[in-house]
């Protein structure tokens, strides 16, 4: 039996020097182990998603960002497919197994832009295949050549647990994404959302912690590192699930 909550970190698939890696954001990892729990990168190889058992128990979910999600997966018959990336197939069915298990398990769950998407479509909502060419906004969501500096407002939902991590009601967040969420799924609220209506963020209504981030909180310890707060209270909600041996 672990000593501390076992958090499992999806890894992403990418081509390097010719050759597929399997990597995730270090700052992921750092977080978990420095809140005191112990992030288990998950690989995204042929094969995992029907060993997931041999991985051992988990206490907490993290799935981060992406390409994008198999449209088929949320009815997106209607997005523009000229727009949208190659799914990756292997990781969208390791992912959703994965969702699917905490879901009835009842592990804390934390999804950042994809993860946060991936979330929203196992309880049922659906998304923007394209933000900009469906919405239709004024907003800039993405600005390819200001990539990691970009930044726009994001409106706080006040009693929600994003308000009580950031402590206000509006800040500048950074964004990244061409897609978004379109419906909430079932049981899910907003947390945030930008001056066009676009939700950044949810919460499930019933569950001590289930939540969805459109934005990217691990890159804003330079500018607004409130908003890490957020990694902090999903390590504490992985050690309460932990502490009562669901999966032990």
């Amino acid at each position: 039996m672990p000593d501390a909550p076992r958090i499992f970190v999806v890894m992403r698939h990418d081509l390097r020097k010719g050759r597929w890696q399997n990597i995730v954001q270090e700052t992921y990892l750092e977080q978990i182990a420095a809140g005191g729990g112990v992030p288990i990168p998950i690989p995204r190889v042929q094969g995992t998603v029907d060993r997931l058992d041999a991985y051992g128990p988990v206490h907490g979910l993290l799935v981060v960002e992406g390409n994008d999600i198999d449209t088929r997966r949320y009815g997106g018959a209607d997005s523009p497919l000229d727009l949208i990336e190659p799914p990756d197939l292997e990781r969208d069915a390791l992912e959703f197994a994965l969702i699917a298990r905490v879901l009835a398990e009842g592990q804390p769950y934390l999804g950042v832009c994809r993860g946060c998407h991936a979330f929203n479509i196992a309880r049922g909502g659906t998304l923007y295949g394209d933000v900009r060419h469906e919405l239709g906004a004024a907003l800039k969501h993405v600005d390819p050549d200001n990539y990691d500096g970009y930044r726009h407002e994001i409106a706080v939902v006040e009693g929600t647990p994003l308000h009580a991590w950031v402590g206000a009601t509006r800040f500048m967040a950074n964004s990244f994404h061409h897609q978004g969420i379109k419906t909430l799924g079932e049981g899910l609220a907003p947390m945030c959302h930008t001056s066009d209506g676009l939700i950044e963020g949810f919460y499930d209504t019933g569950h001590p912690f289930r939540i969805g981030l459109q934005f990217h909180p691990e890159r804003h310890v330079a500018d607004d590192a409130q908003c890490m707060n957020v990694f902090e209270a999903f390590v504490t909600a992985a050690k309460a699930f932990f502490r009562q041996g669901r999966t032990d």
